[in-house]
């Protein structure tokens, strides 16, 4: 079973709700997710959406549960996934 990298798009309720985002997206990771990187992308007008490259298993379900687990934080408005590849 590889692995699979997956960037998801995060969009927050608030411009500054972007650095509690980032502090608390490591805490609600599943165990077999591994965080990558994050970073923040302008989206326009003063606004910006953070990409959060994630590592987890080729395996059913681990990218729903991360996507819900990102979407569970207080802070967080929506997420998509931007792009998955196999590594």
């Amino acid at each position: 079973m590889g692995e699979v990298l997956v960037v998801f798009k995060v969009y927050p309720n608030e411009p500054e709700d972007l650095e509690k985002i980032k502090e608390k997206i490591p805490q609600v990771l599943p165990s077999k997710a591994q965080l990558v990187e994050i970073r923040e992308e302008p989206i326009g007008f003063g606004f910006s959406a953070l990409l959060v490259g994630v590592k987890m298993p080729d395996e059913g379900g681990i990218q729903a549960e991360v996507e819900e687990a990102i979407a569970s934080i207080e802070e967080v408005d929506s997420v998509e996934v931007e792009r998955a590849t196999l590594i």
